[in-house]
């Protein structure tokens, strides 16, 4: 049952506080009521934020003070005093690891309404990658030293140099045949295998497949991926190397070897059965990395076994010299290379391109990484 405060109660304590203080009861009446409107004049001093973050149960900070939660779907409706505020979001997901966070200033007006949409990223906490570097994690600790010994152990160190690139017997995109100049990077001995893959990447489509075998199945915005998340790791235990693809430069000229004519072994097609497995010899299916032999400079599968995709956008070769290509700015399908254990002997051609959407995928491409390597001999100038 409510109780109420007899109001011969409260008069007889506000005739004992002007006795006390001798302070008039019309005087007390009037500071009450001034006070009263100062609040009223200072309460409408404020705007109204919506604030919308699509997670619903984070905590939000206005100028570092902890404020309050958002609700449902990540809305919260907040009233903030005129001037500039910073309102910052968060909340810890993933079983504490990882933290959502927000950060926005603004500027509330007398009176104004708007609706403040935070685009949360997702960070791992400092506690998280504390453990991720723990020498104790010894799972984490032995996917370390894998992927350690396999930059430092499978890879090839490629130096400067020129070549020509391109092949004036083969089709009209492989001219004109140009001389390109490229500064040192080390590439892969092979294809990117399915156990390499998966050290990075948990992905369950390998779950039947040989660790040897290359990864494929793989589109070019998947292999994007993979180098994003490859580098994160390397920046996390301050692995100082950064892997790409290569471009389609340097994808010819290590796969030349040093060599100019059509295939890096020579010109004549009989001889690939030594170092490719394509159409004659496959059995229409891809198979374990680096059972053929290897070129000059060490690299196995360039010719067949599964295409590779490069960095280029496909487009016209230009006419002159050029040095450290890229390939042309923009365009529909990226160039890919090296044959694959389904075509001839021609498809395996050192200068053969080739082409798919960035989308594309399928069982007989993959690709192979290059990274930059401290010492590669001179650059070129």
């Amino acid at each position: 049952m409510s109780k109420f405060v007899p109001f011969q109660f409260i008069f007889n304590n506000l005739l004992l506080f002007c006795s006390v203080w001798r302070v008039s009861v019309k005087n007390l009446l009037l500071i009450l009521v001034g006070m009263m409107s100062i609040q009223t004049i200072q309460a409408a001093d404020t705007g109204k934020v919506n604030l919308s973050t699509g997670v619903d149960g984070a905590t939000v900070f206005v100028d570092e003070k902890r404020y309050d939660v958002t609700g449902k779907k990540g809305f919260l409706n907040i009233e903030l005093s005129v001037g500039a505020h910073v309102i910052r979001v968060e909340k810890l997901v993933e079983n504490g690891h990882f933290k959502m966070l927000g950060k926005y200033s603004v500027n509330v007006e007398k009176d104004s309404f708007f609706t403040l949409n935070l685009v949360l990223q997702r960070e791992p906490t400092p506690a998280y990658l504390e453990w991720l570097r723990s020498q104790n994690n010894k799972s984490n600790l032995s996917v370390y030293k894998q992927v350690k010994e396999w930059l430092e152990t499978e890879f090839v160190v490629v130096k400067s140099g020129c070549y020509m690139m391109g092949s004036e017997k083969g089709y009209d995109d492989e001219r004109p045949v140009h001389k390109v100049c490229l500064n040192g990077f080390s590439i892969g001995k092979t294809e990117v295998t399915v156990g390499q893959y998966k050290l990075i990447s948990r992905m369950m489509q390998y779950r039947k497949e040989s660790v040897s075998n290359p990864a494929t199945n793989v589109s070019w915005i998947k292999v994007q991926q993979f180098i994003k998340k490859l580098n994160a790791f390397l920046k996390l235990h301050k692995i100082n190397k950064i892997a790409r693809l290569p471009t389609e430069a340097e994808w010819e000229y290590a796969a030349r070897a040093g060599s100019t004519t059509e295939y890096s072994f020579g010109d004549n097609p009989l001889n690939l059965n030594r170092y490719a497995w394509f159409q004659e010899n496959a059995g229409n299916r891809a198979h374990a990395v680096a059972k053929k032999k290897p070129n000059a400079w060490g690299l196995y599968d360039v010719h067949g076994n599964v295409y590779e995709w490069v960095h280029d956008w496909h487009g016209q070769y230009p006419a002159g010299k050029v040095k450290n290509p890229k390939g042309v700015t923009k365009g529909s399908r990226r160039v890919i290379r090296g044959g694959d254990y389904g075509g001839n002997a021609g498809y395996a051609r050192s200068g053969r391109r080739m082409l798919g959407t960035p989308i594309a995928q399928g069982r007989h491409v993959g690709f192979r990484l290059v990274y930059t390597a401290p010492v590669l001999g001179r650059k070129i100038p």
